[in-house]
């Protein structure tokens, strides 16, 4: 594999919990607590988990509680495979630009420069990426520890368990259609995304918040990560745009999928990305709607 399609999947893995970045100083060094809920129709009863896509080896072991949901269960729901590199082969032309248009040609002037500004001599090598593959390609390079990876993230550690025990595997999303959520984006739109990470990569926010995010995660704080995934989407109507792409609009689908699979008998863990679990038009709300009660499991 190319190091310019190894770049591309190294960023996608960031696209579902929004731009994780290494703030390691602040993140509790224990394991994690996470976020669990229950929920229960009738005689039908399935567990959600909400996962980080990029973790590290203290965040391990997963809670008991996660553990009983686990073994209860013949079928574990993920959102995709990050792991299949045929996949990831197959949909990762959509990231680039077709022809022999570049980057530049995308970017209003201002933004190219400050591009510029930031990578000095790597600049050329994002020629033949969309925009917002660049803006997570600029954040996956803020992982310069190995103390996170994506190889540790919790998806792929289920994934991994799921298959060693032989239980059912289900996709809700193909990779396909997560990567067409990043990249369909006007040229402005996409501009101001870059423009946007650039800054909060130079000004430190992008740590500040996601250090949030994860302490959250790690003490199972379900109010502390709505507040900040709302806070996010309040912040301008281009946030409000992305993360209604990314999370509001993908829950009513994986939701569908999720209650399918409930109703044909199936013992269902499902493990998706946390913001899919919190918060108004979250998962968990969506089914409480459909007349589910929902517990949440600490």
């Amino acid at each position: 594999m190319s190091p310019v399609w190894q770049t591309i999947r190294r960023s996608f893995v960031l696209l579902t919990f929004l731009w994780l970045s290494a703030a390691q100083a602040a993140v509790p060094d224990t394991p994690a607590k996470g976020v669990l809920f229950k929920a229960q129709s009738g005689d039908k009863t399935l567990y959600l988990f909400g996962s980080v896509h990029l973790a590290r080896e203290s965040f391990y072991p997963l809670p008991d509680s996660f553990e009983q949901a686990y073994r209860a269960a013949d079928t574990i729901v993920v959102e995709t495979d990050p792991s299949d590199t045929q996949a990831m082969l197959q949909a990762a032309p959509m990231m680039v630009y077709p022809g022999n248009e570049k980057l530049e040609q995308h970017l209003r002037p201002a933004t190219w420069k400050k591009l510029q500004q930031h990578t000095g001599g790597q600049t050329a090598g994002f020629q033949m990426m969309r925009a917002p593959v660049v803006a997570t390609a600029l954040i996956s390079q803020l992982f310069s520890s190995d103390q996170y990876s994506a190889a540790q993230g919790i998806d792929l550690f289920v994934i991994r368990r799921a298959r060693e025990d032989k239980k059912d595997l289900q996709q809700l999303e193909t990779m396909a259609f997560q990567i067409q959520q990043l990249v369909d984006l006007s040229d402005a739109e996409a501009d101001a995304m870059l423009s946007q990470t650039l800054d909060s990569v130079r000004d430190g926010s992008a740590k500040r918040e996601t250090e949030q995010l994860l302490t959250a995660w790690v003490r199972g704080d379900e109010q502390k990560l709505a507040q900040i995934f709302a806070a996010s989407a309040a912040r301008d109507a281009g946030s409000r745009k992305m993360l209604k792409r990314l999370l509001d609009d993908r829950n009513v689908t994986m939701t569908e999928k999720i209650e399918q699979l409930v109703q044909s008998g199936r013992q269902v863990l499902v493990v998706v990305g946390a913001g899919h679990l919190v918060g108004a038009r979250s998962i968990p709300d969506l089914l409480r709607q459909r007349g589910y009660r929902i517990t949440r499991v600490k």
